[in-house]
């Protein structure tokens, strides 16, 4: 019931006021002190406020709670004068609502709602339009709900009180609107129009012969403070409880350009805020931090990015109208541990000025902590501010291995043999991904030990072994081999792996782009390996092979029996294996007359072949081999026999070697000559016959 009248002044009434209005306040007043009332030996202070202001865009209502605190213990209310003023060009009274325990309204109800003039709210309350009055009433009405004990310390809320917005220039992000208890600075002088006792509260009676007991009442103004002055107009409006009622229904999408990008690749993503309020939404920011699988490129904000905090100044976004920006990102290296969250990049709505019904800005994107973000993946559940965009990298995992030849390390005896051949693998991750536990195995160098496990994309390392020289290696005019790496990409266990291409040629030579270029291997060692793939050639190092034979022949005359025993040493002086010695004379040098002597195998040698046989040398080792030879007169008239011999055998390339005897050196090659001592020595016996018959005497010299 609606009643335009002006209002009562102290002392008498203003032009207009009406009895009826003094009636209709003083009713609600006897409308709570109904039944059996004893007043209490000492009266508890009620205070009552309004506060915590809503506003439901979906409705455009404006509600405030009524909340009580008590300075006594265990009170609860029994009933209100519910007496306000507000500003009619403002608000406009809808009802009491969201009664708790056992409260509800009471006669008058609805509530008496009575107008002003136009001039009644800036006279009263320094309003801009005109002071609307409230005149109703709240009671306990249900003695069987839960006690509603009145707090000490905090308040207690009974009920609501709701308006219709009706300021069409009201302030959407700061709405203040002051809303008057009916109640005088002075408690006692009551309400503000003559005769008025203002905002009554009545409290439970503890003696359960009576219903009510008074209370002294007070109240905390809302928006509104008073002058102190106790005269017209009693005070003006003060902003203390502003919130915003600006309506706006903002939703937040995102999309990503490739959603399987390289490692290492850039990717775009697109945010698009739209929104479909009432209002335009203000102060717009979306967070949209990128996670650890991403570097930040650049971003088309033109400056309202910041790529340190994700803030996006997304700024005002009108009715119907959106806002987008484009992030661009570079793909990043998951690293050792896979972890495909680093992937996931949300954004969500931060901040906004104004009341989103369906979302709240800044709470996550994943609002309902499925793992699951957006309208695309959760539209139900999950708020439509936020939204997520991920990409599936595809890992491009390698390693390569090159294996060279670092140094040599001498034994420091004669030979190779024993040498130590210094290797340096070079490991490098040719891939997009982080590698771990990588490890090089080489079955010729034995144990390889590296400077590092793990290899970033682009990262080198380096690992060392060793290999000593054998005789075989020498045999066979070098060394060669190839090694192996082994690593894991992230989530995976010895999933790349690569075999070695070697940095450096046969003679120590660094090998430039090994990758490009084939290098010639050898092929007396592991035959030819030469496969026209130039990544995968083995390491060589060729050591020079020096075959070498020499044979000692000495001899020795025996003249008792006239022969000379010849013996032949023949020693391995070169740096492989020998095979097959054997030892023959030369007929051309022979001088002697007889028979030509034929040496044969006496000791030293061994079996190296497996031809079971004794006549093959290793290196250093010698093997002795005789001959005899009967002399002749036309040697011993000689004086002597001159011969040389020659040794024979192979190498292990089974080409020949040869040397011809010396008789005393391995270095020289001098014929052996056996002196036969010379005896000259002559006889002559002188005989004689006497011819008596011819008187001749006849000498025979013999």
């Amino acid at each position: 019931m609606y009643q335009d009248v002006p209002y009562l002044e102290k002392g008498g009434l203003l032009p207009g006021w009406s009895a009826l209005r003094i009636m209709r306040m003083a009713l609600g007043m006897i409308l709570l002190f109904f039944g059996a009332f004893q007043a209490m030996a000492q009266q508890p202070v009620m205070t009552v406020r309004f506060a915590n202001p809503q506003f439901d865009c979906a409705t455009g209502q404006y509600c405030v709670d009524v909340e009580y605190q008590s300075d006594t213990p265990g009170q609860e209310v029994f009933g209100t004068n519910v007496r306000f003023f507000y500003d009619d060009n403002v608000l406009e009274f809808i009802d009491f609502r969201d009664f708790q325990g056992g409260y509800g309204a009471v006669s008058p109800n609805p509530p008496f709602v009575n107008t002003g003039s136009a001039a009644s709210g800036p006279a009263l309350f320094n309003y801009a339009g005109p002071a609307e009055f409230i005149n109703g009433a709240i009671q306990l009405v249900d003695n069987n709900a839960a006690p509603l004990v009145v707090s000490t310390t905090s308040w207690t809320k009974v009920f609501q009180v709701c308006f219709d917005v009706v300021d069409p220039s009201a302030d959407l992000d700061n709405f203040c609107p002051s809303i008057t208890w009916d109640l005088e600075a002075n408690p006692a002088n009551g309400g503000f129009p003559a005769g008025d006792d203002g905002v009554v509260i009545t409290v439970v009676n503890p003696d359960p012969n009576f219903d009510s007991a008074p209370a002294i009442e007070n109240v905390e103004q809302y928006n509104w403070a008073y002058s102190g002055l106790g005269t017209p107009p009693y005070g003006s409006p003060n902003e203390t409880d502003c919130i915003t009622i600006r309506c706006i229904d903002l939703s937040l999408t995102k999309t990503v350009d490739n959603a399987t990008p390289n490692v290492g690749d850039d990717v775009i993503f697109t945010i698009t805020v739209s929104n479909d309020g009432l209002d335009a939404a203000t102060g717009v920011e979306v967070l949209d931090q990128l996670p650890a699988g991403y570097d930040y490129v650049s971003d088309n904000s033109g400056g309202n990015y910041n790529d340190v905090t994700g803030i996006w100044m997304a700024g005002s976004i009108p009715t119907g109208g959106d806002a987008t920006i484009q992030i661009t990102a570079t793909v990043l290296d998951p690293g050792a541990t896979l972890d495909p969250d680093i992937y996931i990049n949300l954004a969500e709505v931060s901040a906004a000025n104004g009341i989103d019904d369906d979302s709240t800005p800044n709470n996550g994107a994943d609002t309902d902590n499925d793992g699951l973000v957006g309208i695309d993946d959760d539209p139900i559940d999950d708020e439509d501010d936020g939204d997520d965009a991920f990409t599936t990298p595809v890992f491009s995992p390698n390693i390569k291995l090159v294996k060279s030849v670092a140094s040599v390390t001498s034994a420091g005896g004669a030979g190779l043999v024993d040498d130590v051949i210094n290797y340096s693998f070079t490991l490098t991750n040719t891939g997009n991904v982080t590698l771990t536990g990588i490890a090089v195995s080489d079955p010729l160098a034995g144990p390889v030990t590296c400077m590092a496990m793990s290899l970033a994309p682009g990262a080198s390392t380096t690992c060392t072994a060793s290999y000593t020289i054998t005789q075989s290696d020498v045999d066979a005019g070098g060394v060669e081999n190839t090694a192996t790496v082994t690593a894991s990409s992230p989530g995976n266990t010895d999933d790349v792996a690569d075999v070695s291409d070697t940095g450096t040629d046969a003679n120590g030579i660094i090998v430039t782009d090994p990758e490009l270029n084939e290098t010639s291997d050898l092929d007396g060692v592991n035959g030819d390996n030469n496969d026209a793939d130039p990544t995968n050639d083995p390491t060589p190092y060729l050591i020079i092979q020096d075959p070498s034979i020499a044979v000692v022949k000495a001899s020795s005359y025996d003249s008792n029996t006239g022969v000379i025993t010849y013996t032949y040493t023949v020693t391995n002086t070169g740096n492989v294996t020998l095979y097959d010695i054997a030892v023959s004379e030369n007929a051309l040098d022979f001088t002697g007359t007889g028979t030509l002597p034929v040496p044969s195998y006496v000791s030293g040698g061994a079996d190296l072949d497996g031809d079971a046989d004794a006549a093959d040398l290793s290196v250093g080792a010698s093997a002795v081999f005789t001959a005899s030879y009967a002399v002749t007169q036309a040697d011993i008239d000689a004086g002597g026999v001159t011969n040389q011999a020659t040794a024979t055998g192979d190498d292990p390339n089974g080409d020949p070697v040869t040397d011809i005897s010396d008789d005393n050196s391995v270095l020289e090659d001098d014929p052996t000559v056996t002196p036969i001592d010379q005896d000259p020595s002559i006889a002559v016996v002188k005989a004689s016959s006497y011819d008596s018959n011819t008187g001749v005497i006849t000498y025979t010299y013999t």
